[in-house]
């Protein structure tokens, strides 16, 4: 039952956490290419709901809950440096 409780909780609010960061960066990368700020965010609305369902099916995928966790958090973090980053920079 916790490992219900687990994968559901990562495939929910990690998922969501980690999908709106990963657009995030896709944007500001699509802006330091060249592309307008509005045509990078309107690319990324459209891809970004496939990110949320990719991480999603991995999350119920995954045979270790608890090691998706760290995935999941390594991968949230690694992305809002990312963002910091490149944020930073743009300006």
């Amino acid at each position: 039952m916790a490992s219900l409780v687990l994968r559901v909780l990562a495939g929910t609010l990690g998922a969501f956490a980690t999908g709106a960061l990963a657009t995030t960066v896709l944007s500001l990368i699509l802006a330091r290419l060249g592309v307008s700020r509005a045509d990078a965010v309107t690319i990324t609305l459209m891809v970004g709901p496939a990110i949320l369902a990719l991480i999603c099916l991995a999350a119920f995928h995954s045979r270790d809950p608890a090691r998706l966790s760290g995935w999941l958090a390594a991968a949230a973090a690694a992305l809002a440096i990312t963002c910091a980053l490149l944020r930073s920079s743009l300006s």
